[in-house]
């Protein structure tokens, strides 16, 4: 394979890669999940939210702008920031799955890209929603 035909190959290779940015937020909220043995009172958390989102590798360097992507993920964070879920979010269980699925419904409004939403509660306790895209 001569010089161009390798430098073709390559560029193809990396442009047909699928690339991932992720973006961190936290927030801290209240919320009950009723009949629930531990979650079954009114309390609060200190919440961790990641959103990642997938791309082809653009010529700035990155697969998706993610100052855009952390600026929608914070805000829908300080809709959450010092609020009760259970009202907030209203049809949703507030469990970190039912969290994570609210944001990534919101953030796909904005970013069909969102292929994940990680929400913890604790630091060992998180749920994940996870799309094909």
């Amino acid at each position: 394979m001569d010089g161009l035909a390798y430098a073709s190959a390559v560029h193809f290779v990396w442009w047909c890669m699928q690339y991932s940015a992720t973006v961190e937020t936290s927030f801290e909220a209240g919320h009950l999940i009723e009949g629930h043995r531990t979650c079954g009172r009114v309390h609060g958390h200190h919440y961790r939210v990641q959103a990642t989102a997938l791309g082809h590798m653009q010529r700035d360097g990155t697969p998706v702008d993610m100052f855009e992507l952390r600026q929608a993920t914070q805000a829908l964070a300080d809709e959450c920031d010092g609020r009760y879920l259970n009202e907030m979010l209203p049809g949703v269980i507030p469990s970190p799955h039912g969290i994570a699925r609210w944001f990534m419904e919101r953030l796909l409004d904005q970013w069909p890209r969102v292929a994940e939403v990680t929400v913890w509660e604790r630091p060992c306790c998180s749920g994940t929603v996870k799309r094909e895209v």
